[in-house]
C-alpha cells in the first residue's frame, strides 16, 4: 500500500473530546437487522481545548460529523462514558459510528460499528463503550458517533472522545 503521507504528524487526523450532550434528543429508526440512531440535534464536541488534547489536521468537523478530504484507509475510535448510578436497573443503550454522504441522501446513513450495552441490575453503572475499526472512505463521506440516550453521558472532562487518522 503506497503511503504519501511518509510524515506521521502531517496526516490527516482528528481528536475531538466531549462537552455538555445532556441536551441531546435522540430517536431509534429500525432498517431492517440494523439499528441507525438518528438526532434532533449533534453530540457537543470541542475541537480544541488548552491541553491540546483535541485537534484537527487536514480533517473537516463539521456539525457533530467528521468528514473527509481524502479518500483512503482511516482508522476510526470514539469512547463515549455513560452513569447510572441514579439507576436500580441498568437501561439499554446502544452506541454507534455510520457514514453518509450529504448529496447521496436517499442512501442515509450505513451502520458500521455499533456496541449494545445494559439491561440489568448486574451491570456496571459507570461503563464506557469504546469502538474503533478501520474503514475505507471516499472523498466527502462524513463519519458520525451517536449513544441511544444522551442523558446518561458523564460530562468529565476528556471521559468522551472521537477522532479518526488516515493509515
Amino acid at each position: 500500500m503506497e503511503n504519501n503521507d511518509t510524515d506521521l504528524n502531517n496526516r490527516p487526523s482528528l481528536n475531538v473530546t466531549g462537552q455538555d450532550n445532556k441536551s441531546v434528543c435522540f430517536t431509534c429508526d429500525y432498517l431492517g437487522d440494523d439499528m441507525l440512531l438518528s438526532s434532533e440535534e449533534d453530540l457537543k464536541w470541542k475541537e480544541k481545548d488548552s491541553n491540546g488534547i483535541a485537534f484537527t489536521n487536514r480533517i473537516k468537523f463539521v456539525n457533530g460529523t467528521l468528514e473527509v478530504d481524502e479518500p483512503g484507509l482511516y482508522f476510526v475510535y470514539t469512547a463515549i462514558t455513560v452513569d447510572f448510578s441514579a439507576e436500580h436497573r441498568v437501561p439499554i443503550i446502544y452506541h454507534n459510528v455510520t457514514t453518509k454522504h450529504p448529496k447521496l441522501v436517499e442512501n442515509g446513513q450505513k451502520l458500521r460499528l455499533m456496541n449494545k450495552y445494559g439491561g440489568s441490575v448486574s451491570s456496571d453503572k459507570v461503563y464506557t463503550s469504546f469502538l474503533c475499526g478501520s474503514l475505507y472512505v471516499y472523498r466527502g463521506f462524513q463519519i458520525e458517533t451517536q449513544i441511544s440516550d444522551p442523558v446518561y453521558i458523564r460530562d468529565d472532562s476528556y471521559s468522551s472522545y472521537f477522532g479518526l487518522f488516515k493509515l
